[in-house]
């Protein structure tokens, strides 16, 4: 079993927004007290640390898509100041906010504070431009998000084939139930993790249709939050002089942007291994149920599909009905104020970058942590469910876990997408401060760990040099290596099988012993080339059941 998973990234639920602004002389509404002289800044282009930066995904991104032609045009002729005519529209006080007024222009919804009308007029009329291009030269419909072979939604529609390609690997006709109930386990798990990374580009797509806005100075968004006033997605830490906005959607009676209690739940749903395991006799069962840490001696299935599908039809009617209310900030990237043409120009560029990161976002990159887990933790099962229960098995059973999961990652993914889900490089020399305590045959099975021995780093260096191991054993013995060794092991009954059981097998396939093989894993100078990185070959099912 690999290490407990520690949850990747955050799920990514809410829309961080930096508002770098610092105090300004200001209007005692909190508005700049003038437009700025003629040579001020120009309006800086959304970034980090910048006004409107959205923290989505921190993975690369691909190249920003470019804006709609007449938008662009449109945003840099935002009118100048005193050149705005008022814009149209009904005015009428804040419901609930002080000192606040609503100007509906039958469009948009527009909320300020006297004394910011300049802005006002200038942010009206910006927008209308920019409705009025897009229903002249309407944008094309964006392409269809691409699924990746290995995403949660691939696995999910594609389970009987993927788990039949386990299968070929380990030498089987069909997967066990075991390995099927630990494959719908995990998944569940990876297609939660995958919607919550949906989320920002669903929203941030909704942003360019925004038809509701609130201007705003800092100063007074600093005054009003520090006396206790709640103003939706802003928050304000008094002792970093940080002001930020975010947008979160509640789903299921979960707030989107509290991470640490959805990685908290995460973590007690995966499976407690040391109650999956029953030794009898020198032989270790896996026929436990999987169970929950918080559900300790309860069965527990996986998350099902019906519930899969009702959470990301939540998800999607909470998105599609969330009441987004734009901020604009009356500050610049340097928290100088901004003139009124400025403020708009900034908002419309921001909404283009928005709408930008939705597009580029639509395709969700599968996430390595949920789909290694996935991938080791099925061929594992598999391996203790049908062949071995013994307590020597430990690094050939998380060896070969760890091959199979790298090996379908390249088949599907690429060699750069293999090394995501696991780069044996890259762990041997994490682990090479161990490499003169690593002993593979005595590494004990994990129901035999004591206390935190299994989250040492000893433990998981053990991960790196059994995983070599087992590239060393297709390095001398072939591609097919695996599914003729496991064919054989079939012949004997799972409760004689052991370690001798496959070093005696190993010796007749391929003319190595087993035991140098270990030496030469543990001893290998880790400068040295792991293993040659060659496709394996697709090793067919056998003719006849394994039994």
């Amino acid at each position: 079993m690999p290490s407990p998973a520690r949850p990747g990234l955050p799920l990514l639920c809410s829309l961080l927004v930096s508002l770098a602004c610092l105090p300004q002389a200001s209007r005692a509404d909190g508005s700049p007290t003038a437009p700025a002289p003629a040579g001020s800044p120009s309006v800086p282009a959304p970034g980090p640390g910048g006004v409107g930066n959205v923290t989505a995904n921190p993975a690369a991104q691909p190249a920003p898509t470019a804006p709609h032609a007449l938008t662009s045009r449109m945003a840099q002729a935002a009118p100048d100041e005193p050149d705005a005519p008022p814009a149209p529209g009904t005015d009428t006080p804040h419901p609930t906010r002080k000192d606040r007024l609503v100007r509906d222009t039958g469009q948009f919804r527009i909320e300020y504070s006297p004394g910011q009308e300049l802005y006002l007029n200038a942010v009206a009329q910006a927008l209308e431009q920019r409705r009025q291009a897009l229903l002249a030269n309407p944008p094309p419909p964006p392409a269809p998000p691409k699924v990746h072979p290995l995403s949660a939604a691939a696995c999910r529609t594609g389970r009987d084939a993927l788990l039949a390609r386990i299968s070929a690997y380990l030498g089987m006709q069909k997967p066990t139930e075991l390995e099927e109930a630990c494959y719908d386990t995990f998944l569940g798990y990876y297609a939660l993790r995958e919607s919550a990374l949906s989320l920002p580009s669903a929203m941030m797509a909704r942003m360019p249709g925004t038809t509701d806005f609130s201007l705003w100075g800092r100063s007074a968004l600093v005054r009003r939050l520090k006396a206790g006033e709640t103003i939706e997605g802003f928050t304000y830490d008094e002792k970093k002089d940080d002001l930020k906005w975010s947008l979160s959607l509640n789903v299921n009676g979960q707030s989107g942007n509290k991470d640490a209690e959805q990685d908290k739940d995460l973590k007690e749903k995966r499976l407690n291994h040391a109650l999956n395991y029953e030794t009898k006799d020198g032989i270790t069962q896996i026929r436990a149920s999987f169970t929950r840490t918080r559900d300790k001696g309860t069965k527990a299935a996986g998350i099902n599909p019906e519930k899969w599908a009702a959470t990301e039809a939540t998800m999607g009617r909470e998105i599609a009905a969330l009441r987004i209310c734009l901020p604009v900030t009356l500050n610049g990237k340097d928290k100088a104020p901004y003139t009124p043409s400025q403020a708009a120009h900034a908002l419309i560029r921001q909404m283009e970058e928005w709408g930008n990161l939705g597009r580029r976002h639509s395709t969700i990159q599968p996430d390595p942590s949920h789909l290694y887990i996935l991938l080791h933790e099925t061929v594992e099962s598999g391996i203790v469910d049908k062949y071995l229960g013994s307590d020597d098995r430990r690094w050939f059973c998380d060896g070969v876990a760890n091959y199979v999961a790298w090996a379908i990652a390249r088949e599907k993914g690429g060699e750069d997408f293999a090394r995501k889900i696991y780069d044996l490089d890259a762990a041997l020399v994490k682990a090479a401060p161990f490499q003169d305590r690593i002993r593979l045959a005595q590494w004990p099975a994990v129901e035999n760990q004591m206390g935190k021995e299994g989250d040492s780093a000893l433990n998981a260096a053990h991960y790196a040099f059994a995983t070599r191991a087992v590239f060393l054993m297709h390095e001398q013995a072939g591609p097919d290596i695996l599914p003729r060794l496991f064919t054989e092991l079939a012949k004997t009954p799972r409760r004689k099988a052991s370690m001798k059981t496959v070093a005696t097998i190993y010796k007749k396939l391929s003319g190595h012993s087993l035991e140098e093989l270990l030496k030469l894993a543990e001893t290998r100078p880790i400068s040295a080339p792991a293993s040659p990185r060659t496709p394996p070959a697709t090793p067919a099912a056998p003719a006849t059941p394994a039994s």
